[in-house]
């Protein structure tokens, strides 16, 4: 009541002095629903109930506009039903049914036929397409653009969603981001989560503090959390895994992965390897050593390759030498049976 009062007495003066100026260059004839209080009010029923002792500078424009408002300053409803029930401050409702439920809400923007149009006593929000944030009763401090942008929240509190259906089954979750066609579209709870591109986190549900940049990325998340995908389609073979990051790539559905593509063809500086990736395009570290450089590899591969050139030579010696060592016995056999028949000669 107090903000209320230093607004009520800042403002007016300057509306007064607006109006004095407005009345000494009147039109002729004279505009009507012009009502005292500086309010304005055109369509049956519309500001049916106000005390214009009380209430100020309110605007309604059609059938049944502001009607329940007694004592609120500062509405503007232009719309069939727009502000029906309302009898707080500083909303604005433009269309037919915007804002139709809202009481004691404050602060509040509707643009578009039954935007925020459940709205009871929730501040701060704002909503423009066709019932966007339609079913919104008590979550603030939301935004949504795009027609059903937000339909499904009752509850949820600083979400963002731009595009039509963006964030539409969203309920009671808070801190989501949704910007582009569909983002979000079927996520029911889970905070925290950021799509940004037509389709991100299309099918999530109850994921929390995923990240998706790109059109398709983390399109088949569903529950996984803390995920990271950049990229068109980028992560879109993750379904259920967590703490995964996919950059150009669309992963796969392993928990505490890494996945970046188009790098095979790259080069990499031989002194400062200690990480590589695999046919799947997951990087991580050699499966025996997490600092092994490329060059130690090296390395170690000239040796392996030293090492079996000196068997492949030490066995053709021995085979020579078995050789040899056969000629040498067929010799020494053929020298015995020559002594035998010397002998048996003599």
């Amino acid at each position: 009541m107090k903000n209320r009062n230093i607004t009520v007495t800042t403002i007016l003066p300057a509306l007064g002095l607006f109006a004095f100026s407005a009345i000494a260059q009147a039109v002729s004839p004279v505009p009507d629903g012009g009502y005292p209080g500086g309010n304005t009010a055109e369509g049956q029923n519309a500001l049916l109930n106000l005390n214009t002792a009380t209430g100020f500078y309110n605007t309604a424009v059609g059938f049944d506009s502001l009607e329940s408002d007694i004592q609120g300053d500062f509405n503007t409803a232009i719309g069939a039903a727009a502000l029906l029930a309302n009898t707080a401050d500083q909303n604005t409702a433009t269309g037919t049914g915007a804002l139709a439920s809202n009481t004691t809400g404050a602060f509040n923007t509707a643009t578009g036929a039954f935007a925020l149009y459940s709205n009871a006593g929730a501040a701060n929000n704002t909503a423009t397409g066709a019932s966007a944030l339609f079913s919104n009763t008590n979550g603030f401090n939301n935004c949504a653009f795009g027609t059903n942008a937000l339909f499904h929240n009752t509850a949820g509190f600083f979400n963002c969603a731009v595009g039509a259906g963006a964030l539409f089954s969203n309920v009671a979750a808070a801190n989501n981001t949704a910007i582009g066609a569909s983002v979000l579209n079927v996520h029911a709870a889970g905070d925290n989560n950021t799509g940004i591109g037509s389709g991100a986190l299309l099918a999530d549900t109850n994921g929390g503090n995923n990240t998706a940049i790109g059109a398709g990325a983390l399109s088949n998340n569903t529950v996984g959390n803390n995920n990271i995908a950049i990229g068109i389609g980028a992560g879109s073979n993750i379904a259920t895994a967590s703490d995964t990051i996919c950059i150009g790539i669309e992963g796969q559905d392993v928990t505490d992965g890494c996945y970046i593509g188009h790098v095979f063809t790259e080069g990499i500086d031989p002194d400062n390897f200690i990480m590589g990736i695999d046919v799947h395009g997951k990087v991580g570290t050699h499966a025996t050593s997490s600092g092994m450089r490329l060059t130690d590899l090296l390395r170690d591969h000239e040796k392996v390759t030293q090492l079996e050139a000196s068997v492949a030579a030490l066995t053709a010696q021995l085979k020579d030498q078995a050789a040899q060592l056969q000629q040498v016995n067929g010799l020494l056999q053929a020298t015995g049976r020559a002594n035998r028949v010397v002998r048996n000669d003599q």
